[in-house]
């Protein structure tokens, strides 16, 4: 029988990313107040280290989220709104 072994799931310090989530929430309540659309946030130092925890804050605001690469520099950016249809 095999032995399960655990998946060891990268660690973020809170402290790095916390200016990169500041960015993101901002984004989100800009959609949720109806002030935009859609939301783009670019230029985050790393938008995969933070995406999990950007993705809940968004689905428990109503807002859709993505991670979109630019085709030419393959640079990330994370993408907030429209607010989900429920």
């Amino acid at each position: 029988m095999d032995r399960e072994q655990p998946i060891r799931l990268p660690v973020v310090a809170p402290e790095r990313h916390e200016d990169n989530l500041v960015d993101v929430r901002a984004g989100i309540d800009l959609v949720v107040h109806g002030l935009a659309t859609r939301v783009v946030v670019a230029n985050l130092s790393d938008p995969e280290a933070i995406a999990a925890v950007a993705l809940a804050i968004a689905q428990a605001a109503g807002v859709d989220f993505a991670i979109e690469r630019d085709p030419e520099s393959g640079a990330a950016a994370i993408v907030v709104g429209p607010l989900s249809i429920s």
